[in-house]
């Protein structure tokens, strides 16, 4: 009977309270029975129960709310600068300026810089030198400059030295530079810059694998829009894991949407220390910090505070990287990256707002870059995370909603996420092989567990920076890949015929014996053609 009469419509509407009549509402009020029949018809029919109160009409929700507000302005923000990013990046001319003049722009003067630290490199970075040297695409004979640093005298340094001054078939010669007494790549660097006499020079890790084009495409995109420096992106060029496959999605999406999205929203890029295209003058203005976990983010900010700089993203300029060796070189890296752009940020924001030659939209991009940055965290926290979390505990408690002004902030965030979605598609469908699509779309779909993630990197990275320390340098170690020289012998130099076949057996034919004295303690002299435009250059 029960059933039945839960079923029967005319029932419902005589007894329901939100429709029965009103003189028997007024019956039930005056006998005082009209809450105990509402709790039996809701108990036994499920009629006349009581709308559970919403979570925004509590204090807390409508604190709640406000929290949401000023989140989706970062939401708004994405929104926009995303597709924009998206339209600014297919109507790019770039491509077409390569096109067109290809040969002037291959004709540039160049240098390439390949920082490294012994050590940790010294399986890889023969097969580094030999990639660079053969593979990439420019007309000047450039001269690659391998600048390293170790703690303590390798047995492979000698190979390095016997390649010293090589020039090869192509024209492109590489020099070796051993920066005594530096114990970072900042101070390999600065070394480095001092004897560069060309117009332009390139950076890459000692890990790096540029594609073939990429440096030209760097060069059409430094001409066509009239930068100071050029940031590629990356990928890993080995994926032998699938968290590999993961951290090659995320630096897919992240190149390829999420930079070009802020430099929408703030007309400007950032350094990132690696496949990088300079103006030589305008990075030598600038020297590389020692004391900074990221160098690389540190010299962006004080450049672009200065407003001589212009450092433009390029996506399509592409290197590979190899992958860290496990997850906990993986953490070690990336805390090491948190602990860097939370050092920039504390030690420049209150610098950003009282620097003289830039102007208020500069400013207000530089703040969204650096002390934002820790807002667009909290926005993505708070609606990736905390919202359906407090969603799902309200209904399963309350069986209440969240209410209609918080279920409006939740369509803008899914409205943008969705958007995001779109857009990964479209440059995953243009860029990435059908082959790695699984993983981009793996990490979409794990974007709360991302967020988690960067959560936790942040809070160590500034609990150790209010200890003070944050100092540490963890190496990051890589899975290996190409030659494998012989571990090195500290107490011993090898011979020179060691040295010549470790040389000849990266090399092959192109190897040609430098003419280089290699005495290890004597100065190493390079006396190069006098075909090439470079000057006589002398290291001690």
């Amino acid at each position: 009977m029960i059933s039945i009469a839960s079923t029967n419509p005319q029932l419902h509407n005589v007894f329901d309270a939100k429709t029965r009549p009103e003189w028997l509402s007024r019956t039930l009020s005056s006998i005082g029975v009209e809450k105990l029949v509402d709790d039996a018809l809701c108990y036994t029919l499920a009629w006349s129960c009581p709308e559970p109160p919403k979570f925004f009409e509590s204090t807390v929700g409508i604190i709640y709310f406000w929290m949401l507000v000023f989140a989706n302005v970062f939401v708004l923000v994405l929104l926009v600068s995303v597709v924009g990013a998206l339209i600014r990046h297919l109507r790019d001319p770039s491509l077409k300026v390569l096109s067109e003049h290809r040969d002037e722009i291959a004709a540039v003067s160049l240098t390439v810089l390949v920082p490294c630290y012994l050590p940790n490199e010294q399986p890889i970075i023969l097969e580094t030198i030999r990639y660079i040297i053969e593979k990439i695409e420019y007309d000047f004979p450039f001269t690659l400059i391998v600048c390293y640093n170790t703690p303590k005298p390798m047995e492979f340094e000698k190979t390095l030295a016997k390649l010293d001054g090589t020039v090869f078939p192509n024209g492109r010669s590489l020099r070796v530079l051993n920066v005594k007494g530096s114990i970072s790549k900042a101070e390999n660097l600065n070394a480095a810059l001092d004897i560069v006499d060309t117009e332009n020079l390139v950076i890459y890790d000692a890990d790096h694998h540029p594609e073939p084009d990429s440096l030209l495409i760097a060069s059409a995109a430094m001409r066509t829009h009239g930068a100071s420096c050029i940031q590629g992106s990356t990928f890993l060029r080995s994926r032998p894991t699938l968290l590999a496959a993961y951290i090659n999605a995320e630096f897919f999406v992240t190149h390829f949407v999420f930079f070009p999205a802020m430099q929408f929203a703030t007309s400007m890029g950032v350094f990132g220390g690696s496949n990088a295209l300079w103006k030589t003058e305008a990075l030598r203005g600038y020297q590389f910090r020692r004391d900074m976990q990221t160098e690389d983010i540190d010299l962006s900010a004080r450049a672009l505070i200065d407003g001589k700089v212009h450092i433009r993203f390029e996506p399509r300029c592409r290197s590979g990287e190899l992958p860290p060796s496990s997850f906990v070189a993986l953490y070690h890296q990336r805390l090491r990256w948190a602990l860097g752009w939370d050092q920039v940020t504390l030690q420049h924001m209150s610098s950003i707002w009282s620097a003289t030659r830039i102007g208020c939209c500069r400013k207000l991009g530089l703040t969204y870059i650096l002390p934002l940055r820790w807002g667009i965290l909290f926005s993505a926290t708070l609606n990736a995370i905390l919202t359906p979390v407090i969603g799902f505990w309200y209904y399963e408690t309350t069986g209440g909603s969240l209410g209609l002004p918080i279920d409006a902030c939740i369509m803008l965030s899914m409205t943008c996420f969705f958007t995001v979605c779109t857009v990964v598609a479209i440059n995953m469908v243009l860029y990435e092989p059908v082959r790695r699509w699984p993983a981009v779309i793996l990490f979409q779909a794990t974007g709360s567990l991302y967020i988690g993630w960067q959560i936790l990197l942040v809070l160590v990275s500034l609990f150790k920076i209010y200890l003070k320390s944050d100092g540490e340098w963890v190496v990051t170690t890589r899975e290996q890949s190409g030659q494998q020289p012989s571990p090195s012998q500290p107490s011993r130099w090898p011979s020179q015929k060691s040295a010549d076949v470790s040389a000849r057996a990266a090399f092959g034919n192109l190897y040609q014996p430098a003419r280089v004295d290699l005495q290890p303690d004597s100065p190493v002299v390079l006396r190069r053609p006098t075909t090439t435009r470079y000057s006589e250059l002398d290291m001690v």
